[in-house]
């Protein structure tokens, strides 16, 4: 069976950093409003809080949004939902109309605490790249995990990925790096 990334393995390693990779795209894009998919137990939604003046992040699993809940309390800058996420993207996204967003899509089953879409899915990731394009296309869109794209539980492929991109945003930048998807509007110096 061949690998169905491979034109992306030599740029695809797990490297760790992910939370220096989204404060320098919100550096570079001038970005101070951070959306993230996955909360998980909000150690990115912490790291988050000295780079960006907004941290909304988003949970499926009850019991770790509970725990987030309780973790940032009376945080005025955290902003915490529970549910699909290209659900509440939909939703919360119209309410940040004319912001420029930096998104971190992490919003996927990853066994452990976490948990799966009712529908069995891994992952909602074209749903959710749909509601940011639909949304908010001026933003910058990071996603975590790029190795998991193998076209297996709801993941496509790198390629498949990419060519779904290239036909909504024709004209932004889609590169990986580490372990990262980065797809933005090409900067122009």
């Amino acid at each position: 069976m061949s690998n169905p990334n491979a034109e992306f393995q030599g740029e695809l390693t797990h490297v760790g950093g992910e939370q220096t990779v989204i404060a320098e795209y919100g550096k570079r894009f001038q970005i101070d409003t951070f959306i993230e998919t996955g909360t998980y137990h909000g150690n990115t939604t912490a790291a988050m809080k000295a780079h960006f003046s907004e941290v909304y992040s988003i949970e499926l699993g009850q019991d770790l949004f509970k725990e987030c809940q309780g973790r940032f309390a009376g945080d005025p800058q955290v902003h915490l939902y529970q549910g699909n996420s290209s659900d509440v993207l939909r939703e919360l996204l119209p309410t940040l109309a004319g912001k420029r967003l930096l998104f971190w899509l992490d919003a996927h089953y990853s066994y452990g605490d976490t948990v799966c879409l009712p529908s069995g899915i891994h992952t909602p990731i074209i749903q959710e790249l749909d509601a940011i394009f639909t949304l908010s296309p001026n933003s910058v869109v990071l996603i975590d995990d790029a190795r998991c794209f193998i076209g297996k539980d709801g993941y496509p492929t790198l390629p498949q990925l990419r060519e779904y991109v290239v036909q909504k945003m024709p004209h932004w930048v889609f590169e990986v790096k580490g372990d990262v998807v980065r797809i933005h509007e090409r900067l122009i110096c």
